[in-house]
């Protein structure tokens, strides 16, 4: 929605493909029919193929990839910096007194993650815990779930949370917002409150947030502005396609809401 409201007030008429991989050939489609190109990865940027690469970064039309740092591969990016993003969190769980802080991610992500030599939400929250806590801790507040195929994570992140019993090894969950159904729902089951019994900061950036209950503490990246600022990075370069690889990076804004509880000292 925010694309298509960034297009329509630079007179672009927006078209939208859908692609799992990047050998789907919809992408060549895409480029050899298209002015321009907003791209969210379907994949890691690392298994992009070679061929498709350099088609991207030879500037012969304007591509930006969102969302995902890109630039090191040679293509126009906008996006946030997760060892940013994910230390304002966890500065602020800390403010709160909280350092047994528990961290809800996928599998397929996680190992998506490591393939890539950037900071990644695994892996910072990851270097923060061994820092404060120990390496032995990581296991123990690691909440990770595989997601059966053609399904939504919330069944698989309920029935993981719910497992856990009401004797929980942490004080707070960290989690994206599309998993905050499961976590919460498991949450209540269990008879937990939020955030009496665990808090609960998200990470993303949805039109929906400001009706959840209780109102989310989160960290959003404005979804809003990467729309914007990647039709500014397209006008850019189709004004001069020589111009070296752009970057552009979206500040983070946190949100306090009522599901963070400051610990008694």
């Amino acid at each position: 929605m925010y694309a298509s409201e960034a297009a329509e007030q630079d007179d672009w008429l927006p078209k939208l493909y859908f692609a799992r991989h990047w050998e789907d050939r919809t992408l060549t489609d895409a480029w050899q029919n298209c002015d321009a190109l907003l791209c969210f990865a379907p994949q890691p940027i690392n298994r992009m193929p070679e061929e498709l690469l350099n088609r991207f970064r030879s500037h012969q039309k304007p591509v930006v990839l969102i969302g995902v740092p890109a630039h090191h591969f040679g293509l126009d990016t906008v996006a946030g910096s997760m060892e940013l993003e994910l230390g304002v969190l966890l500065d602020r769980l800390a403010q709160a007194g909280h350092t047994r802080i528990a961290l809800v991610e996928q599998y397929s992500l996680m190992n998506d993650q490591l393939e890539l030599d950037t900071p990644t939400f695994y892996s910072v929250w990851k270097q923060r815990i061994t820092e404060t806590l120990g390496a032995e801790a990581v296991s123990e507040l690691s909440i990770l779930v595989e997601t059966p195929r053609f399904e939504l994570p919330h069944r698989a992140i309920y029935s993981k949370v719910r497992s856990l019993g009401r004797k929980l090894p942490f004080t707070a969950i960290v989690t994206r917002i599309p998993f905050l159904w499961g976590v919460t729902a498991a949450l209540t089951d269990l008879e937990l409150r939020v955030p009496e019994d665990v808090s609960i900061v998200s990470m993303g950036d949805r039109q929906e947030l400001e009706f959840y209950r209780p109102e989310l503490t989160y960290l959003k990246v404005p979804l809003r502005d990467h729309a914007i600022q990647a039709f500014e990075l397209v006008k850019e370069r189709l004004e001069n396609p020589a111009l070296p690889v752009l970057y552009t990076m979206i500040t983070p804004e946190f949100v306090e809401g009522k599901t963070l509880r400051t610990l008694k000292k």
